[in-house]
């Protein structure tokens, strides 16, 4: 939570932004809200810490539709997609990653929703297990080869 500086006191309200960003900041969410304000639009009227369309272009321009500009696009030729499934789901202890195709090593990630890194390793064969005892239940991602698939732990 990062406080926006209270510029106009007299408003009444403040203004918290929150922010969650990928481990490589390529994609990134950012969440403005406003403390002791009514539902108006910040800058035009009611909260006067931030003008809502100069705080939307400022986020927006670094962006384009494969995440941040700066960190390059990921065009589908850059790699070879491959199809994929997973079982049990829900599982208890262990995840099963059936390859439909193995022709080498496959690196895998599996991330939490608040998009946090849990477990990362190889896959090194057409069907390869990941123990999960780590895991607290919830609802997690695998990410394999630029598929993601979601999954739930009990």
């Amino acid at each position: 939570i990062i406080e926006v500086p209270d510029i106009n006191p007299s408003d009444g309200s403040t203004v918290e932004r929150y922010q969650w960003s990928d481990a490589q900041g390529c994609r990134e969410l950012t969440h403005y809200k406003v403390l002791g304000g009514d539902h108006d639009w910040p800058g035009a009227f009611g909260n006067m810490d931030i003008v809502s369309h100069e705080v939307i272009w400022d986020h927006l321009k670094e962006f384009d539709m494969n995440g941040r500009i700066s960190c390059g696009s990921l065009v589908v030729s850059d790699f070879e997609l491959i199809s994929w499934s997973i079982a049990p789901n829900p599982t208890s202890s262990r995840l099963i990653i059936n390859l439909d195709e193995f022709r080498a090593p496959v690196d895998y990630r599996i991330f939490n929703t608040g998009g946090i890194s849990c477990l990362e390793g190889t896959l090194q064969s057409k069907s390869s297990s990941i123990e999960l005892e780590s895991l607290k239940a919830g609802t997690y991602g695998i990410h394999v080869k630029g598929q993601t698939q979601l999954f739930i732990v009990r």
